[in-house]
């Protein structure tokens, strides 16, 4: 069996930060065609997206949520025993992009630190490792910083643009804090799994494997113009996928535990994009007024969706009353999971919008 239960622990705080420039699908009308256009917004249900300045990275918004969570909740961070920081995009190659954010919120030594390269299921593997962590360690809390802001999703200068990344991928980061309450109640259950045989897919090269790929742009089989280091999706293959094993993990984690999906406030699904989330509740059997969406207002944030569909959802409820609530993730890799937990919609901040950049990240040659 897949799964992990984790007692005594429990998400005592979300946040999340976005870039304050807002940019509109419908204004691509022009610069691609306007049949194009409509038909991706009625397909994915993006309206907009929050896009990054050139140089603000996906750490500097998730410092952004983290430091406004741990601020606002009077968080004694000589008891965060652990930073993680998912995200596809670091600021660089080495070191670990969680060593910045460490530094950024004078975090203790005794704070280890490290980063998960994850995108789609980023949140609920993140939360498993945050859990996991937190019951072996002495400190009180785990810190999981989840994000990404790429920086090859503008394809505005090509003639046959990539228009899934021109008008679906926005730019977040987010905090969650995990807390050890030692309360046999405060349960945390995952279930993940991970097949890399179809890892095609999904991907974005550049690494040690590409180092002789060349970085000029081709018309590639699709008739996307694209470089070697630009990100790749298999639309339909990655559809098939999401929309056969997301509704098959729910169902079955349910079962086990001897539930039915009438026993969770809401389910919070990653945000692919509409018609994916909509097939996926309907497959689950669902009611879609519990499968809240962010999709319309921040696009597709990667390994972000579900927290900032979280703080878009509850960000600006004043309630202190346990929520319990389902996550499903499913995408890159290919990999998927499922993990329930309880909320209270009060411990959510409201989003956070910033333009702020660390620029003593920005090092220089010696």
């Amino acid at each position: 069996m897949p799964g992990a239960l984790f007692k005594g622990v429990r998400i005592s705080g979300v946040a999340g930060a976005a870039p304050t420039k807002t940019v509109y699908n419908k204004d691509f009308i022009g610069q691609l065609e306007e049949n194009v256009v409509t038909r991706v917004i009625q397909v994915t249900g993006i309206e907009q997206v929050q896009r990054a300045k050139r140089r603000q990275t996906a750490s500097d918004l998730g410092f952004a949520a983290a430091e406004k969570l741990l601020t606002e909740k009077n968080i004694d961070r000589k008891e965060i025993g652990a930073i993680i920081n998912v995200t596809e995009f670091p600021d660089y190659i080495a070191p670990a992009t969680a060593f910045i954010i460490h530094k950024r919120l004078e975090l203790p030594q005794t704070c280890m630190a490290f980063d998960v390269n994850l995108g789609c299921t980023g949140y609920v593997y993140g939360l498993h490792l945050a859990c996991a962590l937190l019951q072996a360690m002495t400190q009180k809390y785990v810190l999981l910083i989840v994000g990404d802001v790429p920086k090859n999703n503008d394809f505005s200068d090509r003639k046959n643009p990539d228009h899934s990344y021109l008008m679906m991928f926005g730019d977040a980061g987010t905090a969650t804090l995990l807390e050890k309450t030692n309360n046999e109640s405060d349960v945390i259950e995952t279930d993940l799994f991970a097949d890399g045989t179809d890892f095609k897919k999904l991907y974005t090269l550049g690494g040690a494997r590409c180092v002789d790929a060349p970085r000029t742009v081709n018309t590639w089989s699709d008739g996307i113009d694209r470089s070697m280091f630009d990100s790749y999706m298999d639309g339909m293959g990655v559809f098939a996928f999401s929309t056969k094993v997301a509704p098959k993990a729910m169902k079955a984690f349910l079962k086990r535990r001897g539930e039915t999906v009438d026993d969770y406030k809401d389910f919070y699904l990653h945000q692919a994009n509409k018609m994916i989330v909509d097939r996926v509740a309907k497959l689950t059997r669902i009611d879609p007024v519990k499968v809240p969406m962010s999709l319309q207002k921040y696009g597709n944030t990667n390994c972000g969706t579900i927290p900032v569909t979280l703080v878009d959802h509850l960000g600006n409820e004043d309630n202190s009353v346990d929520q319990k609530v389902l996550f499903c993730g499913f995408g890159v890799g290919l990999s998927w999971g499922v993990v329930s937990a309880t909320i209270r919609p009060s411990d959510v901040l409201p989003m956070e919008f910033t333009d702020d950049i660390w620029t003593e990240g920005e090092i220089q040659p010696q």
